[in-house]
């Protein structure tokens, strides 16, 4: 879903970002040190997402949602 809201984040030695649309923006992919891409099944993101968002449209998800996932999956090597 879309925020409306700002977070200051603070320098740390450690920062923990998380999700795939991360890597849409070149400006913060740039300042990551790290980058680890989790990978998982379709039916393992679709069961995840179904969970933490149960009214989805279905079309978005299929059609959009896994589109844009396998897009970035495939950016990074499996090793």
């Amino acid at each position: 879903g879309k925020t409306t809201s700002s977070i200051i984040v603070r320098p740390a030695e450690v920062t923990l970002v998380d999700g795939y649309h991360t890597f849409y923006d070149d400006r913060i992919v740039r300042l990551l040190d790290y980058k680890i891409f989790l990978y998982a099944s379709e039916e393992i993101l679709k069961k995840r997402r179904l969970e933490r968002d149960p009214g989805i449209d279905k079309g978005y998800l299929n059609d959009f949602l896994f589109h844009e996932y396998s897009k970035y999956s495939g950016s990074f090597s499996r090793g």
